[in-house]
């Protein structure tokens, strides 16, 4: 056990199979750990707020394996919600009513996909169960996909131009990364237009800040 003095800051670095994991200790660190659970309360707040008075749209990004996609607890650690637990969830109370598009960011997605439209979503992107994506794929597709979808595009050509925005861009074509996205469920009709009724304007980003890792902040004494 290291002794911290005089407001003095060690940082030690361990690391497992999965994590690396940063020790800080300093006089303000208390601030800290109490800002970040309050971030991650609001954040979880707005969440569930914003699923509880319904939404057209809903989008996750984060991790996923191949039966289940990753949420964190408030101590930082993973907390899986399987295909199952996901359609249970997003079908209670009849949640799912008036979502008519979810689109799943993370890799081996398929299966939350599928989730979701067991659910009742009829437009649902998601990443194929074999498959791993880059972060520079994912960020290029969700920019034409959005874009498109926002203009007043329908949700089988805003997929059609990011898989080709993919497929053509520099880095990434030659990984075949494009063909890693699905548009669920197949075969469906998908030339819907989603937010034709959207006004032109300025965009507004109101997503609350993210929370610092509570995870990566003890202290040793």
């Amino acid at each position: 056990m290291h002794q911290i003095t005089n407001g003095s800051r060690d940082c030690y670095e361990s690391s497992n199979a999965h994590h690396s994991r940063y020790v800080v200790s300093c006089g303000w660190e208390w601030l800290v750990w109490l800002i970040a659970h309050v971030r991650r309360f609001l954040w979880w707040w707005w969440w569930w707020w914003r699923w509880c008075i319904g939404c057209r749209a809903l989008h996750y990004t984060g991790h996923g394996l191949q039966h289940c996609l990753a949420f964190e607890t408030e101590h930082g650690y993973m907390h899986s919600l399987d295909s199952k637990q996901l359609k249970d969830l997003f079908s209670a109370g009849g949640g799912a009513a008036g979502v008519r598009f979810v689109f799943v960011s993370a890799c081996h997605s398929e299966s939350a996909g599928a989730a979701f439209v067991g659910a009742g979503v009829p437009h649902v992107i998601a990443v194929r169960m074999d498959a791993q994506v880059a972060d520079k794929a994912s960020r290029i597709f969700m920019r034409q996909f959005y874009l498109a979808l926002l203009v007043g595009r329908t949700v089988q050509a805003s997929f059609h131009i990011a898989k080709m925005a993919v497929k053509n861009s520099p880095g990434v074509a030659e990984m075949n990364e494009a063909n890693k996205f699905l548009l669920l469920p197949e075969g469906a009709n998908h030339d819907v237009v989603i937010f034709g009724d959207v006004e032109k304007g300025d965009w507004i980003d109101m997503s609350p800040p993210m929370a610092v890792r509570p995870s990566i902040l003890l202290t040793v004494r």
